[in-house]
């Protein structure tokens, strides 16, 4: 009786065949796994928070995403949007912005670095064109100063949309408004004279500016920083402001002497005046008094006449003897007198002159 041989071969491939089946469903599974992890992942990294601080825009392809109206993101709060490459989350800072510019002052890295030579100097050396930054005033000086902004973002949407880099666009519009109002201004007014009424001028005109470009923002602070004239002429714009605050120290002193001198003179004029008002108030009265004396007379006169005349006598000689200087001057042969001056009235007794008599004058 013959036996079938056993085909080995066949079940090695079966057996091989069944692994790689079971491999591969593995494989396709995990793979699953893999992505539904990573497609869940992906869908949670769409979860952002939008602090209270800060704007927050969705763009979808690029574009901002919601209506018009209600492109920002309430703040405060969770959100989701779709993660990159899809959407983009656009964060905006709600607080104060600051920029600040150095491109108008002179550049000493040139020299070695400040602490090489003396920066506001006659031997820290002349201007460098190309290396130095400076502004032309309007009565041809040469002017270096650093400047500063700080704004705020009132609408974000323009303020994303109208431009690709905000700092270099707000830098570019700033420089060139500092650039148009130093271009009308003297340099002593603004070094010296009025450098705040400057610093303002140059808001309005930063503010004016951004409002006809519309980007967005609105300026709050414009800080007119350290400035200086060329430093080869530093020593004498200082002769000069000593010169100028010695003349307005006495234009000052000039000023108070002649308030003073007013003061004092207007003072002395209401004296004067009080006392004439015065004057003719006393004046004035005593002459009424005297016609309403004489009115009183009049009115006795014409009733009883002799009566009068009679009581005008009696008042008359009371006045007079009154006023009288009464001297008494006993006989004397061979004695002669010579009165030099005037002697106040006195009433002289019998005695007092009987013994007086034998006096010599000298």
């Amino acid at each position: 009786m013959a036996t079938t041989p056993v085909n080995t071969h066949n079940d090695e491939i079966g057996e091989g065949t069944v692994a790689l089946v079971k491999t591969t469903k593995l494989m396709i599974l995990m793979l699953r796994i893999a992505i539904a992890v990573l497609l869940i992942a992906y869908i949670l990294s769409g979860f952002f928070y939008v602090e209270p601080t800060e704007y927050a825009l969705v763009l979808r392809f690029g574009k901002i995403s919601g209506t018009a109206g209600e492109e920002i993101v309430e703040s405060g709060s969770w959100q989701w949007a779709w993660p990159k490459p899809i959407g983009e989350v656009v964060r905006i800072p709600k607080k104060t912005q600051s920029l600040s510019t150095d491109y108008f002052y002179f550049n000493d890295e040139y020299l070695g670095g400040p602490e090489s030579k003396p920066a506001l100097s006659a031997d820290a050396g002349p201007l460098v064109t190309g290396t130095d930054g400076y502004l032309l005033t309007k009565d041809e000086n040469i002017l270096h100063a650093k400047w500063g902004i700080t704004y705020d973002i009132v609408d974000p949407v323009t303020y994303y949309t109208s431009q690709t880099d905000a700092n270099a666009t707000i830098r570019r519009i700033f420089e060139s408004t500092i650039l148009k109002r130093i271009a009308r201004t003297a340099i002593d007014q603004a070094l010296y004279a009025d450098p705040d009424n400057l610093r303002k001028k140059v808001k309005k005109d930063t503010l004016k500016a951004f409002e006809e470009l519309n980007i967005g923002i609105k300026v709050k602070f414009v800080n007119f920083g350290e400035s200086t004239p060329p430093r080869t002429s530093v020593l004498a714009f200082h002769e000069v402001q000593k010169a100028e605050h010695i003349k307005q120290t006495l234009i000052l002193e000039a000023e108070t002497y002649r308030n003073t001198t007013v003061q004092s003179a207007k003072g002395l004029a209401k004296q004067r005046q009080a006392e004439a008002d015065a004057y003719a108030s006393e004046l004035i009265a005593s002459v009424q008094a005297e016609a309403q004396y004489f009115n009183q007379l009049l009115e006795q006169y014409q009733d009883k006449p002799d009566i009068a005349i009679r009581n005008l006598i009696s008042i008359t000689r009371q006045h007079v003897m009154q006023n009288a200087e009464k001297i008494l001057l006993p006989a004397a042969p061979g004695e002669i007198r010579i009165r030099l001056n005037r002697i106040k009235p006195t009433v002289i007794n019998a005695a007092t002159a009987t013994g007086s008599s034998n006096h010599q004058p000298h």
